[in-house]
């Protein structure tokens, strides 16, 4: 099944999600998906939520800094040095709004998940 998501009830969408990128020809104005919004998105099938809201907002970046924790994250160069590039909980809230079609597990089940594949 395809991952499908929805951002038009994140505040200030267009600024917050993407950003716009010069086309190969120059003329033509062409968007793309800003880093953390596009790994939030990605992430809520690994976390098992299946939107953001003001209410679990810090829910979401719980399950997600324990998932990046153990099983990765991205990596960013700060003064030549490699380090790790946590999702940011403002980031998290930025996009209070987002909502994508993966099936919401319960923090019992989540947890029991996650012991089970760490």
């Amino acid at each position: 099944m395809a991952l499908n998501w929805d951002v038009r009830e994140v505040k200030n969408y267009k600024r917050v999600v993407y950003k716009k990128v010069k086309s190969d020809n120059g003329e033509d104005e062409i968007f793309e998906i800003n880093k953390y919004p596009n790994r939030i998105i990605w992430s809520t099938m690994g976390i098992g939520m299946s939107e953001i809201t003001q209410d679990n907002y810090f829910q979401f970046y719980n399950r997600l800094k324990l998932f990046e924790d153990a099983f990765g994250c991205d990596y960013k160069t700060v003064r030549q040095k490699k380090i790790k590039d946590f999702t940011p909980l403002k980031e998290i809230e930025k996009m209070i709004g987002l909502k994508v079609n993966v099936s919401h597990l319960s923090t019992n089940k989540f947890l029991k998940m996650f012991k089970e594949f760490y």
